[in-house]
């Protein structure tokens, strides 16, 4: 079975009328992960960055993409049959 990915707003930049783009998803969790497994896709220093982690082992922050959709797909490879 295929395992298709979603991402889930997670976390805002900010609340406030002061922050023009308070709405704007700087952190998004991973969905359709299999058990054991979750990651989370945020934007560190203007770029995304995926942080996984599988049977409770915590990864590190990696990769460089333009976009959380595209951290998505680089993500979704691992999961072709």
């Amino acid at each position: 079975m295929k395992t298709t990915l979603t991402l889930r707003p997670h976390r805002r930049l900010g609340m406030g009328p002061e922050l023009s783009d308070r709405d704007r998803v700087i952190n998004y969790e991973v969905v359709g992960l299999p058990p054991g497994e979750s990651a989370e896709i945020a934007e560190i220093d203007q770029h995304w960055q995926i942080w996984r982690t599988k049977d409770g082992v915590r990864g590190q922050w990696t990769g460089d993409y333009s976009t959380a959709q595209a951290a998505l797909e680089e993500l979704q490879k691992d999961f072709v049959e």
